[in-house]
């Protein structure tokens, strides 16, 4: 019988959550939601802290809030060699941005070369 898998949401400070990565994960958390924005421009995710929390963080990482272009997921998927598995990608679908086929390809595209 598989282990239930425990999924967290962190929105914070990105010191504070490779902290607690560093002190939890590796006993219950199989997946860590990370949201973080830059605070002056609630449009804007910030890639460098995603980017040290999946550097410490022992357990994959989604990514959350932000995304306000296509070139932003694209950035994202840029990650996944440091257990970024995915986006949460909300408002910029709701207002046409881009769609999730167009997603889905710019990030192939990406992978591929």
């Amino acid at each position: 019988m598989a282990q239930p898998a425990l999924r967290v949401s962190l929105i914070g400070k990105t010191a504070q959550a490779c902290e607690y990565v560093s002190l939890v994960c590796l006993a219950v958390i199989a997946t860590l939601i990370f949201a973080q924005i830059l605070l002056r421009d609630f449009a804007s995710m910030a890639f460098a802290g995603i980017e040290e929390l999946a550097r410490s963080s022992p357990v994959p990482i989604i990514a959350s809030g932000g995304i306000g272009e296509l070139e932003d997921v694209v950035r994202v998927s840029s990650l996944a060699e440091l257990g970024v598995e995915g986006v949460i990608v909300g408002m910029a679908l709701y207002k046409s941005k881009f769609t999730l086929r167009d997603a889905q390809e710019a990030v192939a595209e990406r992978s591929a070369g």
